[in-house]
């Protein structure tokens, strides 16, 4: 009860906040603005006015002061774009959101104190923003999931720029928007001073519309037989259903084995175990390949011991071929944090003893390719489609196509399945490769190099999905040369901070 009561009094003080403190207000504003642009919402246009309420409420802010307010951005956005976390774990998603609104507190403190030391220090922001968005990726607390460029999901010929510089690329471009469209508003009652940035504006947008292009015909010669076999939590980890499991996985394969499919693909840990450590059920799946005289790509846990004998727990898949063989397993690079591990517990044992619901996997360290008679091709596992250099390295190492497994069963009916599904088009057109995806329940589909889904699934179905996809052509500027804009950013972040502190000497 008192906890209750503690909680109470925590929201009317917040809430009452948002009477008395036009800053948190404005917040607020953006942050639902802001969220509002994700999946399953159609509102991805609010994007480009969501961080002017931000932008007003920064004027003559410090550092201190920023970083407050942006962890509150951050705090916000977590909860109103992200809450379906907590249906995979409640204490990890409160971990998760404890550390990714630092992101936003970093961002906004920065751009608070540079635009604190003039008015022209504005221009840093879509630099600050793009470098946060990049660190977002590069530490075992990733989570590059809502993105600003994401919000543009459903506008694919406002997207085809990001085969130049990935989507986040898109985000820089979104950022500036939203500063020229701050200068309309801030200098609406001076008309001279608004038709640059307004006609700056038109020209982005039309920009877009030339630079895209949906002429191009893609040769499509590689049958797929995407399996959903939409298993329940519940069911999909009792021991005493395996043999139910295998048993819809068996009909499904042989169905789609009927219709001359070159790749049948089970979805992620449909063969809820370690299946290599399974003798019984790796023979079915073994045999089954060899009786179909198909190549079966199937999802599944991995267990080995390292050179210390040290045993290590991977999610992973198994190709199988028409002879019965099996590759090594590819093992998933890009874990969840506080879902899948605990960040550096590895370096710091003790924090595994801290129980958030989590798993305990570790990282797999080989970008591997599955060879198939139609082109190599890549797996990404679940979560790791938000990462466009994952995506890319594996283009450059060889990749012609790619699938990518989950199980969105986490989810429930939640945004997250829409923005997890909503991912794939930009992977797609970042390097204009072909996708192919295999859900639990849903959403299964394949996607073009232009974006285009083809043969989605509905939410918790049992269904098998057909698709037709090609290989990869020319390769990208983005696929090249990668996340070159991220880098740009970073260093003029460092040189905005320099100069805002050689203003701050020179003044005091």
């Amino acid at each position: 009860m008192e906890n209750f009561r503690r909680i109470a009094l925590k929201l009317y003080t917040y809430l009452r906040s948002l009477v008395v403190d036009r800053d948190k207000r404005l917040v607020l504003i953006s942050a639902l603005l802001f969220s509002a642009g994700f999946a399953p919402l159609p509102f991805g246009f609010l994007a480009y006015i969501s961080l002017i309420p931000l932008i007003i409420a920064a004027a003559d802010k410090g550092f201190k002061r920023g970083f407050q307010l942006g962890y509150l951005f951050g705090f916000e956005i977590s909860w109103f774009a992200l809450h379906w976390v907590a249906n995979v774990t409640l204490l990890g998603t409160l971990g998760m959101v404890v550390l990714h609104s630092l992101y936003y507190a970093g961002m906004y403190g920065v751009f608070c104190f540079l635009y604190r030391r003039g008015n022209a220090f504005i221009v840093s922001l879509p630099f600050v923003w793009v470098a946060m968005e990049f660190l977002r990726t590069m530490t075992q607390f990733a989570f590059p999931w809502v993105n600003i460029g994401y919000t543009q999901s459903y506008y694919l010929p406002l997207i085809q720029s990001c085969d130049i510089w990935g989507d986040i690329g898109l985000s820089f471009w979104i950022v500036l928007i939203n500063l020229l469209l701050y200068a309309v508003w801030r200098f609406r009652r001076k008309p001279v001073r608004v038709v640059a940035p307004a006609l700056l504006v038109v020209l982005l947008f039309v920009a877009a519309f030339v630079y895209d292009d949906d002429s191009k015909e893609y040769d499509t010669d590689i049958k797929v037989g995407l399996l959903q076999g939409h298993f329940p939590l519940k069911i999909k980890w009792d021991r005493s259903k395996r043999e139910y499991n295998f048993r819809v996985y068996d009909s499904l394969s042989r169905a789609a084995s009927e219709e001359q499919v070159d790749l049948i693909i089970w979805p992620e840990t449909a063969a809820p175990m370690y299946l290599r450590h399974e003798p019984r059920y790796y023979s079915w799946v073994r045999s089954l390949a060899i009786e179909l005289q198909s190549h079966l790509l199937v999802g599944t846990l991995v267990f080995e011991k390292d050179s210390d004998e040290r045993k290590r727990y991977f999610n992973g898949c198994y190709q199988f071929t028409p002879y019965g063989l099996t590759q090594d397993p590819y093992k998933k690079i890009e874990l969840v944090p506080f879902s899948e591990r605990v960040p550096y517990a590895d370096y710091f044992p003790l924090i595994k003893k801290i129980q958030l619901g989590q798993s305990d996997f570790s990282s797999g360290d080989s970008l591997m390719l599955f060879e198939h008679p139609k082109g190599r091709y890549a797996c990404l596992i679940c979560f790791e489609l938000a990462f466009s250099d994952l995506v890319r390295q594996f283009v450059n190492r060889g990749a012609e196509f790619f699938v990518t497994i989950t199980n969105d069963t986490w989810f429930g009916k939640t945004m997250g399945p829409y923005q997890h599904m909503q991912m794939a088009p930009f992977r797609a057109i970042e390097n204009r490769v072909w996708i192919a995806r295999s859900a639990n329940s849903g959403f299964s589909f394949t996607t073009d190099p232009y974006g285009r889904k083809y043969a989605r699934s509905d939410l918790e179905v049992r269904t098998i999905v057909y698709g037709q996809i090609g290989r990869v052509g020319e390769k990208t500027f983005f696929t090249e040369h990668g996340m070159w804009l991220p880098l740009i950013c970073l260093w003029a972040t460092f040189l905005f901070l320099l100069s805002g502190i050689v203003v701050k000497i020179v003044r005091n």
